[in-house]
């Protein structure tokens, strides 16, 4: 009988010891590939970010050519008026001084002949922006730069 526990016992004692070399290989693991994981995790997020900043620009811009083109719509001279009324509109949305979203600003540079166009046949005025969006951390960067046009019937 005794010889049967030594047997039972030197299993047991394997298995355990077996167990404890794959937890610990897997703890090794887990904690090396960590760093990778978090990173990829992180990076969604910015993107994330950058797309909801893209939408709050488009929101706002779209909010104020609808502005412009309401108070312009009887100009005799629709181009320099629609340009005055979205340049007015533009500064509604500073507070102190600083614009809403910072990417606005981009926007009052452009604010001229050479990005606003206007169809007069069919009354459509279209503006064209180039924009940058920039997020940073100390280990990511995400640079998004986009062309966008946005038109309004009259």
């Amino acid at each position: 009988m005794l010889m049967k526990n030594k047997k039972a016992d030197l299993a047991a004692t394997l298995l355990v010891l077996m167990a404890i070399v794959v937890a610990g290989a897997a703890s090794i693991i887990f904690i090396i590939s960590s760093g990778k994981i978090k990173a990829n995790l992180v990076d969604s997020r910015f993107i994330d970010g950058v797309y909801l900043t893209k939408g709050k620009l488009d929101f706002y811009i779209n909010e104020i050519m609808n502005k412009a083109v309401v108070k312009t719509r009887n100009s005799q001279d629709f181009k320099q008026d629609f340009i005055a009324n979205f340049s007015e509109g533009l500064i509604e949305y500073k507070i102190n001084n600083k614009f809403v979203t910072s990417e606005l600003s981009q926007i009052e540079q452009q604010i001229d002949e050479e990005h606003i166009e206007y169809d007069t046949e069919n009354n459509i005025v279209t503006a064209e922006f180039k924009i940058t969006l920039n997020t940073r951390t100390d280990t990511f960067n995400a640079v998004y730069t986009y062309n966008e046009q946005f038109e309004k019937q009259i």
